[in-house]
């Protein structure tokens, strides 16, 4: 009999690398999460329904993301949350309707009705309002005391959505006509339509309300208007087809993903240029960044989020999903991520920690065998926050992980 000295395989998405460990690991289980120690880097995976797996270099801060619910949308989209977080709006595509969130129950409470294959909604600053974007060509406003909507307009083949702060304006990126309608909230009346750039498709304002940033995918690149004279003050290229945008809490950053680049561009908005492209799973969409701005949450069409530190610019965790992900958005008071998986209908609700130590690779490992048996000793590295409560080991580096029985915390383990 003989140990692996092996990371277990991750569930592969298309476009992302084979996760496999390439040297030995002792693994052990924590607080329901499996920690797999490397010199290489670490795992931690977690059953909840579905398998979700999070990874990050060895030695560098890992904190996990566990899914706390999911929620059924059918064909679920975009996703926003109310200022107050109390409710979550997602658009389901295949049945023309808003579904309302309870973010206390995790439970829809209601489902409005709106245009044909409903795509991207946004939430007004004071959570009065709920605007809507339908492939139909409509763009729909929904009450939120009533959960009961009308229809505002139609414009051309609307993508993106965003209100203004203020909540007087409203701005819809048309992806056929490569323009932005520029639209009065109190009248529904179109204020203007601004030229940008080729396939417009995320729309983003300023906290401040002077900047509206449009990501033109077909162009590749990202259009700065100015919102008080609704004209474009500049064109930033960036990646390969740019899809969402997003805009840091202080404004001084924007954040684009490259749906065509398998990466994130940040941009200064102080010189409107751009000072770090992160790389990504392949075909990040939509994008959101943490109400404190410490992260960006990048969700991928391959089936993944990236975590991106927006002090170091680097990813620090991705969460595998089942199917391609959507839309992504964080709750107010920053503890919860809402992930849209159009292809199984889903919302998943992740659960936000703070930055952990990763556990540290173990050292000085020693295999003894025995009559039937197989005793390892080692150093364990230092714990990345939570107290060991068992070891897992896995034969001839195949098959399942196995936890030991009894249980085993210490140095050294039979096997």
């Amino acid at each position: 009999m003989s140990t692996a000295v092996q990371r277990p395989e991750l569930p592969r998405q298309p476009g992302s690398p084979d996760q496999r460990a390439e040297a030995g690991d002792v693994t052990r289980r924590s607080s329901g999460a499996r920690r797999v120690m490397t010199a290489l880097g670490v795992v931690l995976a977690m059953l909840l329904g579905s398998v979700v797996a999070v990874t990050a270099p060895a030695g560098a801060d890992a904190p996990s993301f566990p899914v706390v619910a999911t929620v059924s949308v059918q064909g679920a989209f975009g996703v926003a949350v109310r200022p107050d977080g109390l409710r979550a709006y997602v658009a389901s595509f295949f049945s023309s309707s808003v579904s309302v969130i309870n973010t206390s129950t995790n439970e829809v409470v209601a489902t409005v009705a709106v245009g044909d294959y409903p795509q991207w909604v946004a939430v007004s600053a004071d959570g009065s309002r709920v605007y809507v974007a339908s492939g139909d060509g409509s763009v729909s406003v929904i009450n939120t005391t009533t959960n009961t909507s009308a229809l505002v307009g139609s414009v051309d083949s609307p993508a993106g959505v965003a209100v203004s702060p203020d909540g007087s304006r409203l701005y819809v990126a048309n992806s056929s006509s490569d323009s932005v309608s520029v639209l009065n909230t109190a009248t529904s009346a179109v204020v203007t339509t601004v030229a940008v750039g080729d396939v417009p498709l995320g729309v983003a304002v300023s906290p401040d309300g002077s900047r509206l940033y449009v990501a033109n995918s077909s162009s590749d690149s990202v259009s700065v208007l100015n919102t008080a004279t609704n004209m474009v003050v500049t064109t930033v290229a960036v990646g390969r087809h740019p899809w969402g945008v997003a805009v840091s809490p202080d404004g001084s950053r924007v954040y684009a993903t490259n749906d065509g680049g398998s990466s994130v561009s940040v941009l200064n908005t102080a010189t409107n240029t751009v000072v770090a492209t992160v790389s990504v799973d392949s075909n990040p969409i939509g994008v959101a960044v943490s109400p404190d701005g410490s992260r960006v949450y990048a969700a991928s069409g391959s089936g993944s989020m990236s975590v991106i530190d927006t002090a170091t610019n680097t990813v620090v965790a991705t969460v595998l999903f089942a199917t391609n992900s959507m839309g992504v958005a964080a709750s107010p008071d920053g503890s919860r991520v809402y992930v849209t998986e159009f292809g199984d209908g889903l919302v998943s609700v992740l659960s936000v920690p703070s930055s952990v130590t990763a556990p540290e690779a173990p050292t000085a490992v020693n295999v003894t065998p025995g009559d039937g048996s197989v005793s390892v000793s080692f150093t364990a590295g230092a714990d990345g926050g939570a107290a060991i409560s068992n070891y897992e080991y896995q034969l001839n580096g195949a098959g399942s992980w196995v936890a030991l029985s009894p249980a085993a915390t210490t140095s050294p383990i039979t096997i």
